[in-house]
This record gives C-alpha cells, structure tokens and sequence, in this order.
C-alpha cells in the first residue's frame, strides 16, 4: 500500500528501548512539490509505532571468578539456558593462591614460571534444549618448550573433540597446535585428526593460519 522511511538510533537502543516513531505518516508520493498541490488528506496515511529494542535472547556473564567460567546464555521469557560454557582448571586449590600472592618484585623468576603453567580448559557446546553437542578438552597444555616462549611442533598443545554417541561422550578428533618457527613469524601450525571406533585415523588435515588475521580449517 506504499512506504515510509524511519530514522533509528541504534546506538541509544543497544542499552534501552528507544521510540523511533509514534504517529501517523504519508504512504504516498514523496515528491514534496506535488504534495503541496493535492488537497489535505487525499494521501493514504497509517498510523505507525517504532520501537527499537536491545536483543534479550542472548546474554554473555562469567561464572564466579572470570578466568574459571565465562558463559554464554540463551534467555527465553524466564527461561536462562547455556548455550557455550567455558571452564578453566586449576592443578590444586593452592595454584590459584599462589597466583595471586606471587610478589613481582621478590618472586619474579617463580612467577614467570608459574604463568606459563597453563591448567585445564574445555569448552562445552549446548543445544537449545541444554544438551551438550559437543565437547572440547585440553589434553596436552601449551606449554613453551624449554629456553623458549613458543610451543613448538615438536611438543605441540592438543584439544580433545568429543560428540555424544548415545548416552555417552565419544573422542571425535584431535586437534594440536603450534607456534611456526622464525622470530617475527605469525603463523600458528596446527594437525587435526579424525577419530573411528576411539581410535586415530590418518591425518585428516595439517596446515596453518595467521595468528594476526585468523582464519579457518
């Protein structure tokens, strides 16, 4: 029956409702001359609400302390469920600890080693029913080879892959990772291996990708 245009402000909306538009507009010509010629009301008009709303559905938050848990949830009315779960490990309760009394000044070389230290890590992806679809595991940490701030290929870190199978969660690949060799180099090596019956397959696929721009396998 005809259009209209509306100016919106999203940058207001992305923390609040925001009413764009409340009240009657012109669905004909928009040629401002002949409309000065037709007579008053010869032009459809619809009575038009704009609200801008920030989307609710999806909300990220931490889980205690933020390196233990970040957390992305799905909101349905009153309804809050997981939808990517992030959890970080920790060897003993005595690591956390000693991390945060570590003085820069008396300490510094325990310290230095104490952060390369990295603990356990998986990442758990959830359905819209809240079922996990899939599960990611550090197995082997990335941890810099001796004399060195990279991991190196020879000692790569690893990810372990897991899909339910039934009522169970079954290892579906392996993916380690790596720093490429060269002083100002960029580049992250990485190996993925798919697995049948609980077991390696041949390699699947092994290449690299800029740590700078990103990219995917």
């Amino acid at each position: 029956i005809g259009r209209f245009e509306v100016s919106l402000d999203l940058k207001s909306a992305e923390t609040k409702t925001c009413l764009a538009h409340n009240g009657w507009v012109d669905l004909g010509t928009n040629n401002k001359s002949s409309k000065k010629k037709n007579k008053p009301g010869s032009d459809p008009e619809l009575h038009v609400s704009v609200r801008v709303e920030p989307d609710p559905r999806y909300v990220f938050q931490f889980d205690g302390e933020p390196e233990c848990s970040p957390q992305i949830f799905q909101i349905q009315g009153n309804t809050k469920q997981a939808v990517f779960t992030c959890k970080f490990g920790f060897r003993n309760s005595g690591d956390r600890n000693l991390c945060h009394s570590l003085s820069s000044s008396s300490l510094n070389s325990v310290k230095e080693q104490t952060l390369k230290e990295r603990k356990g890590w998986s990442i758990t992806i959830h359905d819209l029913s809240g079922s996990p679809v899939a599960i990611a595991s550090m197995v082997t940490p990335f941890v810099p080879s001796p004399g060195s701030n990279r991991v190196t290929r020879s000692n790569p870190g690893a990810w372990l892959i897991l899909r339910p199978d039934g009522y169970t969660m079954k290892p579906w690949g392996r993916l380690e990772a790596w720093r490429e060799p060269g002083v100002s180099s960029d580049v992250l090596g990485y190996r993925f291996e798919l697995f049948q019956d609980g077991v390696a397959t041949a390699i699947s696929v092994t290449s690299s990708i800029s740590t700078k721009l990103g990219g995917s396998f």
